[in-house]
């Protein structure tokens, strides 16, 4: 995982320099503006609505009001290029199977809901030069 300092480093910019980017993304949110990076992707505000939920350790029934929310879009490029640059992580993706597996055995009876077959295992994608 990479923060403020090893963005800086990998772009040879000041940490102080990142930090105003990321700040001035965040204060145009503030202000409900959309920001968009060409080739990479946008940021915006949504909201949402009221409704009812309940609390998980009392069970109580409570009453959610309206709020706005950050939300981040990958744009197309950006998601084509990591789906060939970065090659799927097969221990990563076994160690989801394997949850979800465990997830539909354990509640099998209580859905009336057929755990779905395994999936195949992806067959990796050369990388282009």
């Amino acid at each position: 995982m990479a923060g403020i300092g090893e963005i800086a480093k990998e772009a040879k910019l000041k940490s102080e320099d990142v930090a105003l980017v990321i700040e001035t993304i965040k204060n145009m949110l503030c202000k409900d503006i959309k920001v968009t990076i060409q080739d990479f992707g946008s940021f915006d505000v949504d909201v949402k609505d009221s409704g009812d939920a309940r609390n998980v350790r009392t069970g109580e029934k409570v009453r959610v009001v309206e709020k706005s929310i950050p939300r981040f879009k990958f744009g197309q490029a950006f998601k084509k290029l990591i789906e060939e640059q970065v090659p799927v992580d097969v221990e990563k993706l076994q160690k989801k199977r394997k949850k979800k597996e465990e997830y539909y055995a354990k509640h099998a009876n209580e859905t009336k809901v057929a755990a779905p077959a395994p999936a195949p295992v992806p067959v990796q994608a050369k990388k282009k030069k």
